[in-house]
């Protein structure tokens, strides 16, 4: 029978992150389909300057993406939602090269 090893490092589920933007004295926090972009991104190496992931914990940690178990993560919604606002944007910026 096989058996699974077993690891010794905590890993932190990625429910438990959240994701902070703007003046860090004064941070706003990010929720639904915005945080779920965010934390795609950040999982690729490609965070938006100006926002930042922590630990939902008392001591506010700064984790990697490395420290994060990213197994129930919804990976196919945070592309939609990705690709959504993408569209949302280049029609924004359309709109305003327009004469």
């Amino acid at each position: 029978m096989d058996t699974l090893a077993w690891s010794g490092v905590h890993r932190t589920p990625w429910s438990m992150l959240r994701v902070q933007m703007g003046d860090p004295s004064l941070p706003t926090t990010v929720t639904g389909p915005v945080r779920l972009v965010a934390l795609y991104q950040w999982r690729q190496g490609k965070a938006s300057p100006g926002v930042w992931v922590i630990e939902n914990s008392v001591v506010h940690a700064r984790p990697s993406p490395e420290d994060i178990d990213w197994v129930l993560f919804p990976s196919a919604q945070a592309e939609r939602e990705m690709t959504d606002y993408e569209a949302r944007c280049a029609q924004y910026l359309s709109r305003r090269a327009r004469p």
